[in-house]
């Protein structure tokens, strides 16, 4: 595939096109729709515009050099008077001069040395092409050097032929230059989301944690496993859950309260002791979860280690709570069909009473409170609040963000000391005396006498 870019020399010793950048930049394309209003300008303004054509011309023609040097001395010479611009890469240059200026018969001219140059204008053009005949056994810097030579004949010749400014455009038909497409498959972006966290459920509360972390004076680990809940004890106005990873346990304790639950510690364990323990003592009201984005730090006060939680959800979802004794029989629980003489037998039983959340909020000292046919336990359920024991979801989150902040104490001491300074301005303007005696021009002059007894 070839290049459809190619470089252009624009000679402008008039100085007739100052929209055209001196810069050249050899990374900016000009769009070959830029490169046509840089034509119609200079055939605007000037009264010959020249063209001369290389058969093939690429940048690395114009960086080429031999023994003696560039073979391009008079363009280089000409660009540090600012009367040459040098556009490194041109969009379809070649065929976007052809679509502004014809090249006709008698508008084409062929040279291969200096002999020839006073011929090519008679007045009557306002524009012609100049195209190079190379000779037979000439290398490139030589060919190059001699077109040179020529363009700089020609459009001095011109110029002083001509009654008003030339504008002449030196480029290439095509450029020589080939790229092979790289044919590559193209890739598919992978849409990676970021892991949401663990969640994990018991029978009597909810969890949620992100960025589980055990670090030390010398590693820290990554825990992205979900715990397993090893044990979870009842309270009477409380629960237990433990979770285990695969190097520590997390105990955490509740408390229940008639409007709300609290979270009162959490302990650390490793191998079923104890080794560090946080109170948290933050809570939600019953069907509210509590969400902490401040990291939840857990020392281990044998090792020095710490286990960081980056962030935590926590909901309790208990609905009832069991009581304190249960019954286990290991006699056989025969039951007898009375129609057909077949019988049912239960081997092992154990029961055990449970007691709804609205008894849960009552008052336990008062047997008959858990009565259920006491007035308080005829309430209906759908009176008092119970959590959402079966849907495993999420309330409502109460947020651990202090509702003050430093920048907030900032601001509010700031305003106070304004204020403050604002107030003993207009207090002290209220305090100022007035006078209550003035001058009288054709009476005696006041005497006004001072504290010291002083006139």
């Amino acid at each position: 595939m070839a290049h459809d870019t190619s470089p252009v020399f624009v000679l402008d010793y008039d100085k007739v096109l100052d929209e055209v950048s001196k810069e050249a930049n050899p990374f900016t394309k000009i769009k070959s729709s830029d490169f046509s209003d840089v034509i119609e300008i200079a055939i605007k303004r000037s009264k010959i515009v020249i063209l001369f054509v290389e058969e093939t011309l690429c940048t690395e023609d114009v960086t080429i050099k031999d023994n003696i040097g560039t073979p391009f001395y008079h363009l280089g010479q000409a660009m540090k008077e600012n009367k040459v611009t040098y556009l490194p890469s041109v969009s379809q240059a070649y065929k976007t001069l052809k679509s502004h200026l014809q090249a006709l018969a008698s508008y084409v001219f062929y040279l291969s040395d200096s002999s020839s140059e006073l011929q090519v204008y008679d007045g009557r053009l306002r524009h012609f092409y100049i195209y190079f005949k190379d000779k037979i056994n000439e290398t490139r810097s030589i060919a190059l050097r001699r077109h040179d030579l020529l363009i700089k004949e020609v459009y001095s010749v011109v110029r002083q032929v001509a009654a008003g400014p030339v504008v002449a455009f030196y480029t290439g038909k095509v450029n020589p230059i080939d790229v092979d497409a790289l044919n590559t498959l193209p890739t598919e972006n992978l849409n990676v989301r970021p892991r949401p966290g663990v969640t994990v459920f018991s029978n009597g509360a909810l969890f949620r944690f992100i960025g589980v972390s055990s670090s030390t004076s010398k590693r820290r680990s990554m825990f992205s496993q979900v715990p397993v809940v090893s044990d979870e004890k009842w309270k009477e106005r409380g629960l237990h859950t433990r979770m285990s990873y695969t190097e520590f346990e997390l105990e955490f304790e509740f408390s229940f309260k008639d409007d709300r639950w609290t979270v009162d510690s959490v302990a650390l364990l490793e191998w079923g002791e104890e080794v560090g323990r946080t109170d948290l003592r933050a809570g939600a009201p019953w069907n509210w979860s509590y969400v902490c984005s401040e990291p939840l730090v857990l020392v281990n006060m044998r090792d020095g280690s710490a286990v960081t939680i980056a962030h935590y959800q926590v909901s309790c979802v208990v609905c009832c709570v069991t009581e304190n004794w249960s019954h286990v029989c290991s006699e056989p629980l025969v039951l007898v069909n009375m129609r057909d003489g077949s019988a049912v037998t239960i081997a092992h039983y154990q029961i055990q009473p449970f007691i709804n959340h609205a008894a849960l909020r009552q008052d336990f000292d008062n047997p008959e409170d858990l009565n259920p046919d006491s007035p308080a336990s005829s309430e209906s359920p759908e009176e008092s609040p119970k959590p959402d024991a079966g849907s495993h979801k999420f309330g409502p989150a109460v947020n651990c963000g202090p509702y003050f902040s430093a920048h907030i104490l900032a601001g509010l001491m700031v305003t106070s000391m304004c204020l403050g300074i604002l107030t003993y301005g207009v207090v002290s303007m209220y305090n100022i005396n007035t006078n209550s005696r003035y001058d009288d021009p054709q009476a005696k002059p006041l005497v006004i006498m001072a504290e010291g007894g002083g006139h």
